[in-house]
């Protein structure tokens, strides 16, 4: 997942809790609504590719 969204213009990073798998979206500078629905949208992508996988 990481790498899907780093190849999209965009990062995260692994969180910082010990016992659940979780990531961070941080920011430097103006973030704007269109960033984030980029983002959002990055997301479904990643997910639907996940899921036709699961269904194949």
């Amino acid at each position: 997942m990481y790498e899907f969204i780093k190849d999209r213009g965009y990062a995260i990073y692994p969180g910082k809790v010990t016992d659940a798998d979780t990531f961070r979206i941080g920011n430097i500078g103006e973030i704007y609504r269109d960033d984030i629905e980029k983002l959002c949208d990055i997301f479904a992508e990643f997910f639907a590719q996940m899921e036709e996988k699961k269904v194949s």
